[in-house]
């Protein structure tokens, strides 16, 4: 392949690719983080997005957008290299000064072809590490991609990760990026406070009766999000109990039909368990919801279902799992072992003790523990401002204003308790 001759850079807007997992993912947190960095330099921003069922509103999301080839499934291999000569040509096109890649495909195949083009910057984020984490996969296939991962991380300028075990590992393995940690992605603080219905009329546009209280696990659907454990404490919780006003929801999406075709075995053996399926706007779920529980043992990086919990100022049930444990300080709802049915039954039965008043204290420490951590506007300005600092000639010039960031004020932003009345 012939060598690429970049065009000079200096004295140019700021030109900022990105590169997403999946549509889903771009139009839930990428795109948000693309207008928070249009709000506050100037720019010229392209997104490139594998091409999905959510490709339509991906294109009308108001930013140039390119598809690229990319699936999340076992065909991924034969659609790699086109996925790479395609992103190769977009970015050779657009000559960026800084690539933003999220994930493990996406970060190896933008590192790859950000190097070869000579992307001034390159910023990877790994939101967990999911089947590579050595401390759990610890067979000779899953430690050699580990490796083959960490060499190309190695190849970016910075790294963001999500957790602070995951931070720990790869500052220990990484030499070259600066490693800088997050809370996670961030949450649209107004997206979810904008445009709900009071919770009556959720429960009418779900399906749902009012008169119950909801317990609810939302996310994808895999064993290792311990929704198995989850629905054998609520199978005893309901026996234990059985005039209880307490309803499990299942939301989400399944990976694997044999794992669907088992699960719902699970639920339809039980009356007080729905399943509701996938949605794409959560904010009617949430506003229903008494309780999020979420058991995983999954590698997580922080997963989005409870920062959004949490923004919506609802207690929250999860295990001792990184990524899992940071959302939950005990105040706001209980932490156990995972894979422990016992625990989550001892949980569910602690929480449906509560009095109204101790319950509203969780909420209000939910949301409390959002503001200061979770809020995307906090989140994105540490990460800019990080860019600034390992790569200042970049914005010196072409700075709009000074990044906005929203500290929390515990006078003024005191959740209401809205949602739900109890």
């Amino acid at each position: 392949m012939k060598p690429f001759r970049r065009k000079n850079l200096e004295n140019t807007k700021t030109r900022i690719a990105v590169l997403t997992n999946f549509g889903e993912d771009f139009l839930r947190s990428r795109k948000h983080f693309m207008d928070f960095v249009e709000q506050n330099y100037h720019t010229e921003l392209n997104a490139l997005v594998p091409k999905d069922h959510t490709w339509q509103e991906v294109k009308d999301c108001g930013y140039k957008v390119h598809a690229f080839p990319y699936l999340r499934n076992w065909t991924t291999a034969f659609t790699l290299p086109k996925s790479f000569y395609i992103v190769y040509q977009i970015l050779k096109s657009f000559n960026c000064h800084i690539l933003f890649t999220y994930k493990y495909l996406p970060n190896i195949i933008g590192i790859v072809c950000g190097n070869i083009l000579g992307v001034p910057y390159i910023v990877s984020t790994v939101a967990g590490l999911g089947k590579l984490d050595p401390k759990v996969y610890t067979n000779l296939f899953k430690r050699l991609l580990f490796k083959n991962y960490l060499w190309f991380l190695n190849k970016a300028n910075l790294v963001i990760v999500q957790n602070e075990e995951d931070f720990i590992l790869l500052k220990s393995k990484l030499s070259k990026p600066k490693i800088i940690l997050t809370a996670g992605s961030g949450i649209n603080k107004t997206y979810f406070e904008e445009g709900i219905s009071n919770r009556v009329q959720s429960c009418q546009e779900l399906g749902l009766n009012p008169d119950y209280k909801y317990l609810v696990f939302s996310g994808r659907i895999i064993r290792e999000k311990g929704i198995c454990e989850l629905i054998q404490a609520f199978h005893r919780f309901s026996d234990e109990f059985p005039d209880t006003n307490y309803r499990l929801l299942v939301v989400g999406w399944f990976n694997s039909k044999g794992f669907q075709k088992e699960v719902e075995q699970l639920v339809a053996a039980n009356p007080k368990i729905i399943f509701l399926g996938y949605f794409k706007d959560v904010r009617n779920i949430l506003n229903v919801t008494d309780c999020l529980i979420l058991p995983s043992y999954y590698s997580e990086g922080v997963p989005r279902a409870l920062t959004e919990a949490l923004s919506m100022e609802i207690p929250v049930i999860t295990t001792r799992n990184k990524g899992c444990m940071e959302t939950c300080n005990l105040r706001n709802g209980y932490i156990v072992n995972p894979k422990s049915v016992n625990e989550l039954l001892e949980a569910i039965e602690k929480f449906s003790k509560l009095s109204n008043n101790e319950k509203n204290n969780m909420r209000l420490e939910s949301y409390r523990l959002f503001n200061e951590k979770y809020d995307s506007n906090i989140i994105f300005s540490q990460i800019l401002e990080e860019v600034e600092r390992t790569y200042p000639t970049l914005y010196k010039e072409n700075n709009k204003n000074n990044v906005v960031r929203k500290e929390f004020n515990p006078d003024t932003n005191l959740p209401s308790c809205k949602k739900q009345s109890i």
